[in-house]
């Protein structure tokens, strides 16, 4: 916890425009890894020694895609990373090979990732991108490349919002067989305590009055009503989606499990306020975007849906207050989220 906390402590001494652009400081296996979105590019850098040092994707040991490129004779600079999360995750596309998307996980995650991938895409409701090929020794899923556009949080997006809806609903609804243990109210509220800990252990302190909605929250979960289980992604945010023609395009389905059909809603509505405190959107257009994306949904007559998105409502916010008080450029964003939830809990009692 004390070099985590000096990890935290030593980003007063990056240079200006790297600490302008320090996004999200990550914990595990002992290390302190910290993740710059910079205008030049993204930068990752690993606290050893009392000091920040960079890291190179391509010389991840534990990712068989890193390790494949290297050997491949790939040089850096033909290699986009698109998303990198150290011995865990990496994502890229290769200059000459634009309409393939690679990404590598650490040896045994890849089947999970696919089998959970063939399963959103028997699902229907969205567009899913394809999975061309399954390399399980390299541990590296390949999907086709989707061309769209980035989901706009204005008012204009109203319809689009409704359409994302319709189409969650036909997901949640699809009779998919999927072998992962559903995610039940008491999981979400242990990853709440798995959060809580990794911020305390980074920051020494938590938001305020983060505990006492927490334990809140906990009462109120002892009478919500039973859930309807659908299928779930469990990581629904407005930046999961591609604008395309026909129907939304989804993304990401690492998380995909079964769990309440209000868990998603919630999830993706806490992000449309998250973004208007972001300055993404203004929060009349996220208001008008939640309410069309809710009404696609079409759930508001389905006895006990309220009470439940409600308190995952709650809970989606208290977890963001946690994930964005280890993002460096949002320290603002903790204490209006942790608000946030308490006025959430607050429509359980009225």
């Amino acid at each position: 916890m004390k070099d985590a906390i000096s990890a935290w402590d030593s980003l007063g001494v990056l240079d200006g425009a790297t600490r302008a652009s320090a996004e999200r400081i990550d914990t595990g296996r002992g290390t302190t890894t910290l993740f710059v979105d910079a205008p030049a590019g993204p930068r990752w850098l690993r606290f050893e020694d009392g000091a920040w040092n960079e890291l190179d994707p391509l010389d991840d040991e534990r990712l068989p895609l890193a390790v494949r490129l290297r050997a491949a004779g790939h040089a850096r600079e033909e290699v986009r990373v698109l998303a990198y999360r150290p011995g865990r995750r990496l994502v890229v596309r290769l200059a000459g090979d634009e309409e393939r998307i690679y990404k590598g996980t650490r040896k045994g995650r890849s089947e999970p990732a696919s089998a959970a991938h063939r399963s959103a895409e028997a699902a229907g409701g969205f567009a899913i991108p394809p999975l061309l090929e399954h390399d399980e020794p390299n541990a590296t899923l390949v999907f086709g490349f989707i061309r769209g556009e980035t989901l706009r949080l204005v008012t204009d997006a109203t319809d689009e919002l409704g359409r994302i809806g319709a189409a969650l609903r036909e997901f949640q609804e699809a009779r998919v067989e999927f072998q992962r243990e559903p995610f039940g109210l008491e999981r979400e509220l242990a990853v709440l305590d798995t959060w809580s800990e990794r911020v305390e252990g980074l920051r020494g302190r938590l938001p305020r009055g983060w505990s006492s909605a927490r334990d809140e929250l906990r009462e109120h979960a002892r009478s919500t009503p039973a859930p309807a289980l659908g299928l779930c992604h469990r990581d629904l945010h407005d930046g999961q989606f591609l604008v395309t023609p026909g129907r939304p395009t989804l993304l990401d389905f690492d998380l995909l499990t079964h769990a309440d059909v209000a868990l998603d809603p919630a999830n993706l509505c806490a992000h449309l306020h998250l973004r208007a405190l972001q300055g993404q959107a203004n929060e009349d257009a996220a208001v008008q975007l939640e309410r069309a994306f809710l009404g696609g949904l079409d759930r508001a007559d389905d006895p006990g849906f309220d009470q439940r998105f409600t308190l995952y409502l709650a809970s989606s916010y208290l977890r963001l207050a946690l994930v964005y008080s280890v993002r460096p450029r949002w320290t603002e964003l903790p204490d209006p989220l942790t608000r946030l939830g308490r006025n959430a809990l607050r429509l359980l009692t009225a």
